[in-house]
């Protein structure tokens, strides 16, 4: 509720709701209890609510923010539309517009964009829109008041200001509005308001920036987007589970220096995310010498294992280059359901995949040793492929944990 309470002020106050927010203001300051007896303007309360809420489910998507972010406006117009030209030429009304297009722009142009320089000035600008959104209300409810003044005086009609307060009549109130020290105060305070926040909220996103690429150097992008995101929610999924471990690891470690041994994890480790990437897959963790890739598709979790295993030799190639041992490496895969989410402690968390799924992705890895293949991928994998030539069955056997007996498939040498 605490999250859902932070987006709707977020939307509002800083997203597409702030022209609207601040037009309800001041027509609430000028009507007091008598704003909701105005039909318009109650119209105008359902459909910011509308807005708001669209925008917290689909504002993620440039062309949702653009158009989602115009509701209200739209809304506002058709209730207006009855009352003539007049009441769509007001002021107020070209500005809402106006606003909210720029502001639209500026939220869609942010979300498509990945250059941080762009969205600093993005960011930037759409500060001191908001900035601006508040001096161009704050002058146009003091013309309203002056002109309103006149009409209560008998040196205006009512005619006349409603003509008065058309856009294109607007530049003469303003010029003498302006004139006022108090209004000129106003203008200047506000600017130097509106560039510090900027400056503040250009520093926040060049912080998260930071922590977004040091963040993605331990995680998976894809993990870190969904976490950073707060919509990690605990969730149960088919997936199919790549394992991979580097076959004698242990007598690898004993003949070499601490520096060869992480190089040639950090080469292997590459190579594996440089695939895994390619096929759409994630790597969830990696743990000493092996690795836990996660993919929606089997296809693609075999893909990435035969690309791997195809350019291991010239992975062995850069290896021995450098004067660094070559390796051999077993592959396990297994399409299941597992369960996904954070799991730690209060301290240190960390989102991962658990369940059978991956205990049996992680046996069959196992396996490859024993039946001297670098491949063998389990019974449900095997039925999803298309290309099952490539592979041979190699028995039938009992998994640990398991009752019955399952296939089990390796690739051909």
């Amino acid at each position: 509720m605490k999250e859902f309470l932070h987006k709707i002020a977020q939307e509002l106050l800083l997203n597409s709701g702030q022209y609207a927010v601040f037009y309800i203001l001041m027509n609430f300051s000028k009507d007091g209890s008598l704003y909701f007896a105005n039909f318009g303007h109650v119209i105008l309360l359902i459909a910011l609510a509308i807005q708001t809420l669209f925008l917290i489910k689909f504002g993620s998507i440039p062309k949702m923010r653009f158009f989602g972010s115009l509701i209200a406006p739209f809304v506002y117009t058709l209730v207006e539309l009855p009352e003539g030209p007049t009441a769509l030429l007001n002021t107020a009304h070209v500005l809402f517009w106006t606003f909210s297009l720029i502001t639209a722009g500026i939220q869609s142009g942010t979300l498509l964009t990945k250059n941080l320089k762009i969205k600093k000035i993005y960011e930037v600008t759409l500060v001191m829109i908001n900035v601006l959104i508040f001096l161009c209300i704050y002058l146009y409810f003091d013309l309203y008041m002056l002109y309103n003044d006149e009409v209560i005086a008998g040196t205006m009609t009512s005619i006349e200001m409603k003509e008065q307060l058309e856009f294109y009549n607007l530049g003469k109130g303003m010029v003498e509005l302006i004139k006022d020290a108090t209004h000129i105060y106003i203008l200047l305070a506000g600017l130097l308001m509106g560039s510090a926040i900027a400056w503040s909220r250009v520093q926040v996103i060049a912080l998260k920036d930071k922590i977004h690429e040091a963040f993605g150097e331990y995680v998976d992008t894809k993990i870190r987007d969904k976490i950073l995101s707060k919509n990690s929610i605990s969730e149960r999924k088919k997936v199919t589970i790549l394992f991979s471990d580097i076959r004698g690891f242990t007598g690898l470690s004993e003949k070499h220096t601490p520096e060869q041994i992480i190089s040639v994890l950090n080469t292997c480790f590459s190579a594996w995310d440089n695939y895994a990437k390619k096929n759409e897959g994630i790597i969830d963790k990696f743990i000493g010498d092996a690795v836990m890739i996660i993919f929606d598709d089997s296809k693609n979790a075999t893909s990435c294992a035969n690309e791997f295993l195809s350019n291991l030799s010239s992975l062995n190639n850069t290896l021995s280059k450098k004067s660094l041992p070559v390796i051999s490496v077993g592959v396990g895969i297994h399409t299941g359901i597992a369960i996904a989410g954070t799991i730690g402690s209060t301290s240190r968390k960390n989102y991962t995949f658990i369940g059978d799924a991956v205990n049996v992705a992680s046996r069959l890895e196992s396996l490859c040793k024993e039946y001297n293949c670098p491949l063998i991928i389990s019974e449900e994998v095997f039925k999803e492929l298309s290309n099952k030539k490539q592979f041979n069955k190699l028995n039938n056997i009992i998994l640990r944990g398991r009752k019955k007996s399952t296939s089990i498939y390796g690739l051909k040498g």
